[in-house]
């Protein structure tokens, strides 16, 4: 009889909530480490070129599958135009894109330009460093959207060792505590704080300028990185931070989030679980720079794992993957983004290949 009623107490509950849901299952969400103190936000103000092309779309991609709002219900105007301007090209085309060595600097594009008349569509301004950075002199990047150049910034997060630690003594290997730094009100977590203050401030006098920022953090797969040395929950708590202090606290609304996805270390269902949910981002990279890995195979296990609903970039390469190779394969990358080395913009890529692919008809450039 117990048994019974237990039964019919459940069975009453279940209606109960169908009632109150519309019958829809709530969307899963990964439980939250330590919370975040809460915060108030504040409150603020708020052409490329492309080489002709006639290729059809890849029969890889399902475009229909690929989301097309941001992330962000709050994103600035400027963000979604850029967004939608990549979705009317995804399978199609790709962005051409580099980084350049410092923030003050266009010197790789300047040579890209040379050599070819054009600019790349995207420059890169990586800030690793940041507590020494000085971001007072932003006329690179004005320059470059002022000439219809996409903005993007890619931050491998150096930290301490340990709290005493010289600032300026950052180390991408040192045993900095993700677990720790997930706590409020420990040091690890001030850390934190304190750097995303920092590129807040970076990322708010672009967003005063009207400039969408294509957004890569923690885009190396090293493995003694200190992200990809947790565990699957820590970097998701880890990613849900400092989306809540961007987008959130600071409503820098005018970010296109990248998450970079660890082809090197896992396989598809290992990619799923560091998979920080669409909630939290936009497109999904991979940094093939330390890989043997043929892009090819790489595109497919990550759109595989991702069931195709973002939009797929490489956030970091040496070598240029071949366009000619990419048609036939179907197999076309939103855009690259090339690393510099030793201050020559041809170490990975010769002259030759460059100009290859700066004219190629699938590879869109700034004039």
């Amino acid at each position: 009889m117990k048994h019974l009623l237990w039964v019919l107490w459940c069975v009453g509950f279940m209606c109960l909530w169908g009632a109150c849901t519309g019958g829809e299952q709530p969307e899963k969400e990964e439980p939250r480490l330590p919370d975040t103190p809460s915060i108030t936000p504040s409150t603020p103000s708020d052409s490329t070129s492309s080489n002709d092309s006639t290729i059809t779309p890849s029969s890889i991609i399902d475009i229909s599958k690929v989301n097309t709002k941001l992330c962000n219900s709050n994103a600035s105007q400027p963000a979604q135009n850029l967004y939608a301007k990549m979705l009317s090209v995804y399978g199609k085309n790709t962005f051409s894109g580099i980084t350049e060595c410092n923030i003050t600097s266009n010197d790789f594009s300047n040579a890209i330009f040379s050599l070819s008349g054009k600019y790349p569509a995207i420059v890169n301004y990586q800030i690793d460093s940041i507590n020494s950075a000085d971001f007072s002199d932003l006329s690179k990047i004005l320059l470059n959207h002022s000439q219809n150049r996409i903005v993007a910034i890619s931050w491998n997060w150096l930290t301490p060792s340990s709290q005493s630690d010289n600032p300026q003594n950052y180390a991408i290997d040192s045993q900095f505590s993700i677990a720790n730094a997930l706590i409020d009100k420990t040091w690890e977590f001030k850390f934190l704080i304190q750097d995303l203050e920092k590129v807040a401030k970076l990322i708010d006098k672009l967003r005063q300028a009207d400039i969408p920022v294509i957004f890569s953090p923690l885009n190396s797969n090293k493995p003694n990185s200190w992200w990809t040395r947790a565990t699957p929950l820590h970097f998701t708590e880890l990613w849900k931070l400092i989306y809540d202090q961007l987008a959130v606290r600071h409503q820098l609304n005018n970010i296109i989030w990248v998450w970079t996805a660890n082809t090197e270390s896992f396989n598809n269902n290992d990619i799923k679980d560091w998979y920080p949910g669409k909630k939290y981002i936009d497109l999904v990279g991979v940094n093939t720079c330390q890989s043997t890995q043929n892009t090819h195979n790489t595109f497919q296990q990550v759109y595989t794992s991702t069931a195709g609903t973002h939009m797929l970039a490489i956030s970091a390469c040496n070598t240029i993957p071949d366009p000619d190779k990419a048609l036939t394969n179907g197999d076309i990358w939103l855009y690259f983004n090339v690393l510099s080395a030793q201050n020559n913009p041809f170490f990975y890529n010769s002259i030759e290949y460059w100009s290859y692919i700066i004219s190629h008809k699938s590879i869109i450039t700034s004039n």
